[in-house]
């Protein structure tokens, strides 16, 4: 009798043990597919930001934007390269609390090590977390995209590979920044010399007019 109840005790030991196994395998699978979601919801909300608009300085804008919510980051800043008549980045779009605020060394020596190696570089300091990914790598009119957590830890995978999806989205915006960069330009000489234009030929009226009043 009491072999019996020994059995089926360890049949009972054994059925918990395998339901509790079988319980924790589907939570931690539904734990990684709620990550899997979120992650592509998260991705494509990085793709599409952009779409919003047409405009290149609103794409920028939204995209920086759609980095601090995606990735729960606190800074993001848009550099690139004005074109092959200037030397260094410019700030092409900005959202948030930059990075510049926590040391403008740090991220200059981070733009540098990123266009450098092509790859995603990270520091911190001052309480923040600062990456760094390239944009548009190898080109004229390529830069980087920088991140700042307000932690001091590494940013997870996820974030990272997100950090880089949104990098690939602005590698296909930084071409427009060259371009409209150098149509602008155009437009602003055109406009000086009508202005310069305008003021010659006033003063030429004027030169008229005094010579008729003598």
């Amino acid at each position: 009798m009491e072999g019996e109840v020994f059995e089926t005790l360890v049949i009972y030991l054994i059925w918990l043990i395998a339901t509790a196994l079988a319980v924790a395998y589907s939570c931690w699978s539904y734990h990684l597919l709620c990550k899997r979601d979120a992650f592509q919801r998260s991705l494509l909300a990085l793709q599409s930001a952009p779409l919003v608009t047409d405009d290149f300085a609103s794409q920028s804008q939204l995209l920086c934007q759609a980095c601090l919510e995606e990735l729960g980051a606190d800074g993001c800043t848009l550099y690139l390269q004005p074109g092959s008549e200037e030397s260094g980045f410019r700030r092409a779009a900005q959202a948030g609390t930059p990075a510049e605020e926590t040391g403008p060394g740090m991220v200059k020596d981070l733009l540098k090590q990123a266009w450098g190696s092509g790859e995603l570089v990270q520091s911190s300091g001052g309480g923040r977390w600062i990456a760094a990914v390239p944009v548009w790598h190898g080109h004229t009119g390529g830069g980087a995209l920088i991140v700042a957590w307000d932690r001091t830890t590494e940013p997870e995978l996820a974030e990272r590979e997100l950090l880089r999806a949104a990098a690939n989205v602005a590698s296909l915006m930084a071409p427009r920044f060259v371009r409209e960069g150098a149509l602008s330009k155009a437009h602003e000489e055109i406009q000086a010399l009508k202005g310069e234009v305008a003021q010659e030929s006033h003063l030429a009226g004027v030169g008229r007019l005094a010579a008729g009043v003598a």
